[in-house]
């Protein structure tokens, strides 16, 4: 899905672009552990 954050220029994110990266980027690498854990039974955080 894309979104119109209204950027000064294709090259530069605003205010709220880089919160909505932010949580992205928190999310993918939680559901990265996610499947590293249902994979291989290891979880570095509750062992």
């Amino acid at each position: 899905m894309a979104f119109n954050y209204n950027y000064s220029d294709a090259a530069h994110y605003n205010s709220e672009g880089y919160i909505d990266l932010g949580k992205k980027m928190a999310e993918a690498i939680y559901n990265l552990e996610n499947q590293i854990e249902s994979k291989t039974g290891y979880n570095e955080f509750h062992e």
